[in-house]
């Protein structure tokens, strides 16, 4: 009885009840600093398990309501390194940026935005903050676009379109 009540409470088992119950997405999604962490639950044997009991399951140490690392280090445990990567580097592409960075401001303020504005132009996304140079490197140009116009420009290519630049270029003419 023992051995049938340990292999039942076992990280295992916890592994396959939480894939049932969240994607991998969603679980690397989960927003810190909010309810969505302390509110997170699941269930078992009518048992409910928070993130925190969770990362004591699988031996991770840390709160990972309210640290995305032990958040994403819990989600390894459970969804393996080859699925967190996946969500990471999809989270992480030029493509995801690129509709941030379009929601927040329009092709016209961004390519005319003063030295002084793009030094201090930051998006935040799943808690981390990213200023012009850190896209650069995201889109892969080379340079400085805080201090170089024409990298700036290249940056402005890369997340809207040539076409959408070309017309704010030509209208400065």
């Amino acid at each position: 009885v023992a051995r049938v009540l340990e292999k039942n409470n076992s990280p295992e088992t916890y592994r396959q009840i939480v894939k049932e119950q969240i994607s991998v997405e969603d679980f690397c999604g989960m927003k810190s600093g909010g309810s969505e962490r302390n509110k997170f639950k699941i269930t078992y044997n009518n048992d409910s398990i928070s993130l925190i009991v969770l990362s004591r399951i699988f031996g991770i140490e840390g709160d990972p309501r309210g640290y995305t690392e032990v958040l994403l280090a819990l989600a390894r445990a459970i969804y393996g390194e080859d699925q967190v990567a996946r969500v990471l580097e999809k989270n992480n592409s030029p493509e995801t940026y690129r509709q941030i960075v379009k929601k927040q401001i329009s092709v016209e303020d961004f390519c005319g935005m003063k030295k002084q504005q793009r030094n201090k132009f930051k998006i935040i996304y799943n808690r981390d903050i990213k200023g012009l140079v850190a896209l650069s490197r995201i889109f892969g140009i080379e340079g400085d676009p805080t201090q170089n116009t024409e990298v700036h420009i290249a940056l402005a290519r890369a997340i809207y379109s040539d076409d959408e630049v070309n017309k704010i270029l030509a209208k400065k003419k």
